[in-house]
């Protein structure tokens, strides 16, 4: 079975911001325990900084030339 390339991109994006988190001494829920609507917003989260991040791409693009 393989996963939908928005769910794996949530869950590094969770698990990435989650250790550190740990690393600064904040407890956060591991990806496999998050409830469905936990899960969701992560999702909806990393699919929002995903839309951001490529709208930058073309302007930083048009600056570098």
């Amino acid at each position: 079975m393989t996963t939908s390339p928005p769910f794996s991109l949530a869950r590094h994006y969770y698990e990435t911001r989650r250790e550190l988190r740990t690393a600064a001494g904040e407890r956060t829920t591991p990806w496999f325990r998050l409830a469905d609507a936990e899960r969701s917003v992560a999702v909806a989260e990393t699919l929002r900084r995903a839309a951001a991040e490529q709208q930058l791409l073309p302007e930083h693009l048009m600056r570098a030339l």
